[in-house]
Order: C-alpha cells, then structure tokens, then sequence
C-alpha cells in the first residue's frame, strides 16, 4: 500500500533538481523564477513557480528533461554504489535487467525523493506507482512531478538498453489527498 507521509528530500537533493532545471532554462531565467535558490522542497513545490509562467505542455517539457538530466546525474555518482554499473547486473538478459533496474531506481529514487514508488510487471511492459502529495488547489490530471519521473524512467530505459524504441507514458488520477501517479514502459 502506498502512502504519501515520507519528509521532504534533502537539501542535497533539491539543488540538484533546482540545478536540473537551471541547466533547461539558463541562470537568468532561473533568477527571476526564482530569487532565492529553494532549500528542501518536495517535487511539487519545485515546479509551481514555472506553472504560473509557462503552459502545461512548456512545464511538461522542462519536468520530462529535469528528470533526464537526474537521472543522467544519479548514474555517474551513485551508478556504482546502486549497483547498476556492476558487472552481474549489466549482463543479464534485457528484460530482466529492466525490471531488476526499475526495483533499485524505485527504492533509490523513493529515499531521495521522499516518496513511495511501487513497481510491477505484466507481458505488456513494466509499471512505477506512486502517490504524490497534492495542495489544496483544484488541479487538472496535469501534474508536473509525473513527467518528471516519466523523465527518469526514459532516461533510464535508454542508458540500460541503448534503445530509443520504449513508449513510455504517465498517468494521473487525482485522489482526496495525493495524485496518483502510474509511468508504463511498454516493451517494444
């Protein structure tokens, strides 16, 4: 069962997402988005300012690519110590090396975000859920931190296959206190 009570991720964490972003827009941009970088920030309270100033799609597209550039990150520091650069792991048939991937990003990504991801799998594809923690504002099915993780996860797909040919799609329900978020990896 999912629940959405973890903390908010580390500082640490926050500025490499804030820097994620930077790397899209610029450093002007970013000043005056935000005039002070944020300290500890759950994924949802990074994105509103840029909602105010963009549309869905523009927010969608820097969400999607600050989670490719995370991930792209997380690979050259933690690669090794999550165990996805070792030798076991890198050479076991593809899609079990997807599927063993996902389980360690999910319990990785899940601490540092301070959220809970659940995976799963089926003849289709692969499957991350999760449920994000929602404000009190009316909000459509848009919600930025999904394309985020969408993001990582075709990221991922691609640096763990050497393939582009993965769809890869996310899904929000809206719940009385959190989204519910469901990325899909089909296979190709």
């Amino acid at each position: 069962m999912l629940t959405n009570t973890r903390s908010l991720p580390t500082k640490k964490v926050t500025r490499i997402l804030f820097l994620a972003i930077q790397d899209i827009l610029g450093k002007q941009d970013m000043g005056d988005i935000y005039p002070q970088k944020p300290s500890s920030l759950c994924l949802n309270e990074l994105f509103l300012p840029l909602e105010k100033l963009y549309s869905e799609q523009v927010v969608a597209g820097i969400a999607f690519r600050a989670g490719k550039i995370f991930f792209e990150d997380l690979i050259r520091k933690k690669g090794k110590q999550m165990g996805l650069l070792r030798l076991e792991y890198r050479t076991l048939p593809t899609s079990q090396r997807i599927y063993n991937g996902l389980l360690i990003l999910a319990n990785n990504i899940g601490n540092l975000l301070s959220i809970d991801i659940e995976t799963s799998k089926n003849e289709e594809g692969w499957y991350w859920h999760t449920l994000l923690p929602r404000d009190d504002t009316s909000r459509t099915q848009f919600y930025p931190p999904c394309f985020f993780l969408a993001g990582l996860i075709k990221a991922y797909i691609s640096w763990a296959t050497g393939e582009k040919t993965h769809i890869i799609t996310n899904s929000t329900t809206i719940m009385n206190t959190s989204l519910s978020c469901k990325i899909e990896v089909m296979k190709p």
